[in-house]
C-alpha cells in the first residue's frame, strides 16, 4: 500500500525547508527582524509537514501517528503566530504583537498535554492502492481550531493584498500579492479539511483536495515569490511599512 499523503507531505516539507534555508541566508546577510520572522515561520511550516509525513514512512503505530498529527497542528499554529508577527512588523511596526507568541505557545502546549492525556489511536483509511491516516479528534475541536486558524489566514491575506496593491515597486507588489494568494489557498484548505470536512462523504477526497489547495498551490506561489521575484534583499521587508497608510 502506498502512503500517498505522507509522500506528498514529505515533498512539500522539503520544499518549505529549502525556502527556510534561502531566507536564513538572506537573514544572515541583512539581519532584518522581519526576515528573521519569515525564517522561523518557514522552519515551523517544514516541521508541520514533516510530522504529517511520518505515518507510513517512519512510524506505523496508530498512537504514535496520532501524536505526530497533534504535533503537526502545534507547529502549524506556531507558524501562524509568526506570520501574524510578520504582518505587524511589516505593516504596523509601531504596534508590538510579541505577546501573541507565548500565548499561542502556551495554548499549543496545553493542547498537546490534553491530547496525550486523552490519547486515542489515529484512524487508518484505505482507498484503492493507497493508505492514509487521519486524526482521532472530535468534530467540534476540528471546527474550532480550523476557524481560529482561518481568521489568521484571512487577516494575513487581506493585509498582503491591501498593502501590496498600494506599493509602487512592481517586484515588491508582485511578491506581496503572491504571498497573499498563498494565504487564501491555505484558508481554503483549512475550511475544506477541518471546518466543512464533515460534508464530504469520502475523507480521501477532502484530504486530497486540502493537500493540493493548502500544500502544493501555496508552495508554488511561495517558490515563485522567493526564487523568481527578486526585489532588493531588504526592499520587500522595509518598503511596505514606509508606504502611506
Amino acid at each position: 500500500m502506498i502512503p500517498i499523503f505522507s509522500i506528498l507531505a514529505a515533498f512539500i516539507g522539503i520544499i518549505n525547508f529549502i525556502l527556510f534555508i534561502k531566507l536564513y541566508i538572506s537573514y544572515r546577510r541583512t539581519n532584518l527582524a522581519s526576515i528573521g520572522y519569515f525564517v522561523m515561520a518557514f522552519f515551523l511550516i517544514s516541521l508541520f509537514w514533516g510530522f504529517i509525513a511520518l505515518p507510513g514512512l517512519i512510524i506505523n503505530d496508530l498512537k504514535l501517528i496520532q501524536i505526530a498529527l497533534d504535533l503537526s497542528i502545534f507547529f502549524g499554529c506556531l507558524a501562524g503566530a509568526y506570520f501574524f508577527l510578520i504582518l505587524f512588523k511589516i505593516f504596523y511596526p509601531q504596534i508590538s504583537a510579541k505577546p501573541l507568541l507565548p500565548t499561542v505557545t502556551s495554548l499549543g502546549i496545553a493542547f498537546l498535554i490534553f491530547s496525550i492525556l486523552n490519547l486515542k489511536p489515529a484512524f487508518i483509511h484505505f482507498q484503492g492502492n493507497f493508505v492514509f491516516w487521519s486524526e482521532n479528534r472530535s468534530l467540534l475541536v476540528n471546527i474550532i481550531s480550523g476557524s481560529l486558524y482561518s481568521v489568521v489566514e484571512i487577516m494575513a491575506a487581506s493585509l498582503f493584498y491591501f498593502k501590496g496593491l498600494r506599493i509602487r515597486e512592481k517586484e515588491v507588489r508582485f511578491r506581496a500579492l503572491l504571498l497573499g494568494t498563498a494565504q487564501v489557498f491555505i484558508f481554503l484548505a483549512i475550511a475544506t479539511r477541518f471546518i466543512f470536512g464533515f460534508l464530504f462523504s469520502n475523507i480521501f477526497i477532502s484530504t486530497l483536495t486540502s493537500f493540493f489547495i493548502g500544500g502544493i498551490f501555496p508552495t508554488l506561489f511561495m517558490i515563485i515569490a522567493a526564487f523568481f521575484v527578486k526585489p532588493e534583499p531588504a526592499l520587500f521587508y522595509k518598503k511596505i511599512s514606509e508606504e502611506k497608510k
